[in-house]
């Protein structure tokens, strides 16, 4: 049976690294390319959130500006694990969730440097309160919100930022609005946003490298097979070992290049890695 590959746990998650079964042929490596924080910054150009922006545009450290903004302190003041808690709150916050979602996941949540819960004593008290400083620090997001669903009630069918592909949610009713059905509206012009420009880096990567099933052209000169498999915000090709190098900068040129919605841009960067297996990447 067809497998999904997008469904398989990278190696923090995967106790049987299944990605080690992926493995390049004799004289030839993996490259894979990921594209960096692609969903905040998004997010940041649809909302208009001016600091995120600016931060993005500077090249600064995106979770780092975010906790110094939500705890109101320097940005050189903020320690790791506050900038990681505050990372973890925006992966939550960012998309539309409530507090009782965000908790839900929030208590499960393992910092993998010690090993504990940070959050293993929350209540919903404490999830609102979190989300709601987040919000005052971040007004742009609620205002986004606000907009898409005004949209919604109005009839509108969401469309990806880029190519305009619609989405009906069939399976969604005008007027029944709980936090599901809002996180799925809201979260349409990420996920579809994601998509569009992954496809325009797909096509770049394959004029550059090749497509694993062109059997004309593949690896496009650099050996290998070439693209094997694109998985949300990333690509992974099969170039020759003297060609690693070169299917690096390959992919994130393919990968980088600007998003721009209501004359807001931000840049969209990657990096990318080189392995025998896709577990090292």
């Amino acid at each position: 049976d067809p497998v999904n590959l997008q469904t398989i746990s990278d190696t923090r998650r995967d106790l049987d690294s299944l990605r080690s079964m992926f493995v390049a042929a004799p004289g030839n490596v993996l490259v894979g390319a990921d594209a960096d924080q692609l969903h905040i910054r998004i997010i940041a150009a649809r909302a208009g959130d001016a600091p995120w922006i600016e931060a993005f545009n500077q090249g600064l450290d995106v979770h780092r500006v975010n906790a110094a903004l939500v705890l109101q302190k320097p940005m050189d003041a903020v320690t790791g694990p506050e900038r990681n808690v505050i990372k973890t709150e925006g992966h939550l916050f960012n998309y539309g969730g409530g507090a009782r979602k965000a908790l839900a996941q929030l208590v499960k949540m393992i910092d993998p440097k010690t090993g504990l819960r940070p959050f293993a004593l929350w209540a919903l008290s404490d999830a609102e309160h979190a989300r709601k400083k987040y919000l005052r620090t971040h007004p742009a997001l609620q205002a986004w919100w606000d907009e898409e669903m005004s949209l919604w009630r109005a009839g509108h069918v969401p469309t990806s930022p880029i190519l305009g592909r619609r989405r009906y949610f069939l399976d969604l009713t005008r007027g029944v609005e709980d936090e599901e059905s809002r996180s799925e509206i809201v979260n349409h012009p990420i996920l579809s946003g994601e998509r569009d420009l992954m496809i325009e880096a797909i096509r770049r990567a394959t004029e550059s490298i090749g497509w694993a099933w062109d059997a004309e052209s593949p690896g496009r000169g650099m050996g290998g097979v070439g693209i094997v498999l694109d998985m949300h915000d990333g690509i992974v090709a099969e170039v020759a070992e003297s060609k690693a190098e070169e299917g690096k900068a390959a992919l994130e040129a393919a990968i980088t290049q600007p998003f721009t919605y209501a004359g807001r841009t931000v840049p969209i960067t990657a990096h990318a890695s080189v392995g025998a297996r896709w577990s090292d990447l």
